[in-house]
């Protein structure tokens, strides 16, 4: 059986539009008995705002 391991995050998880997206070509792998390993990352714009709010909390902030 042949693993595929697909990643989204940004744009790609952007809007609910493209969520469902997504799900479909998740859903077409599983279809054809392949395993899916699916890693998903922050929609644009979120990773930013989470390190706003990072630097606002701790003063360790690692800043690279």
């Amino acid at each position: 059986m042949k693993i595929v391991v697909l990643k989204f995050g940004g744009t790609s998880v952007g809007s609910i539009d493209r969520i469902k997206k997504v799900s479909k070509i998740i859903s077409l792998h599983t279809k054809k008995s392949r395993r899916v390993i699916v890693v998903s990352s922050a929609m644009s714009g979120v990773t930013n705002d989470l390190i706003k709010k990072t630097k606002k909390i701790s003063k360790n902030f690692d800043s690279a």
